[in-house]
């Protein structure tokens, strides 16, 4: 598949090899349809560039909502390769999961978590892999403490993402966790 971080530079690069976690969704049994591009080289090209902007076919949506920003997995999981992925800087750069549910995305997740050797700069892999699979059949938010944050960019922009947010908190509430609301990033 083309691996381009989204520059027409890079247009035709092809990878010799599928990165570690493709190798890895493959191997479960995944079936590869395409992948998604996101922010041109990590969105490093300008301090007040678009998310999802890139040179090799403009702007990515999100598919949920056309006009919201389609944002990135980037945050990354430290039991994920990050082999065969272009990084804009390897401390920050990780694989992360995207999906419409929760059970989605730990699927993905217990697919892709194996030790990468081949990842040189990945931190130590841990001595035992959680069952996320197993930890979701399981979860309760009975007892769980879910902070609020209220002061993030953007907030009190759209009454329907207000009303969602405040949907979501109350559902919460109601599965037993304990809130602690209106944390704030000083």
């Amino acid at each position: 598949m083309a691996t381009t971080a989204g520059p027409v530079s890079l247009k035709d690069h092809h990878a010799a090899a599928d990165a570690f976690i493709v190798k890895r969704l493959r191997d479960a049994g995944a079936i590869i349809l395409g992948k998604t591009h996101l922010s041109e080289w990590a969105n490093f090209r300008s301090s007040s560039s678009s998310s999802g902007w890139r040179n090799l076919g403009g702007q990515d949506h999100n598919p949920y909502d056309p006009w919201r920003n389609p944002c990135g997995p980037s945050s990354g999981l430290g039991l994920v390769s990050r082999r065969g992925i272009i990084p804009i800087a390897h401390s920050q750069d990780k694989a992360g999961l995207m999906g419409r549910t929760v059970r989605n995305v730990a699927l993905l997740y217990a697919a892709m978590i194996s030790e990468d050797t081949e990842d040189v700069t990945a931190p130590s892999f841990p001595g035992q892999i959680p069952d996320v699979i197993a930890a979701l059949d399981d979860a309760s938010l009975q007892g769980r403490r879910i902070g609020v944050l209220r002061n993030y960019g953007g907030a009190g922009t759209d009454e329907r993402v207000e009303q969602m947010f405040t949907h979501s908190i109350a559902l919460l509430r109601q599965q037993g966790a304990a809130i602690i609301d209106d944390l704030s990033i000083a």
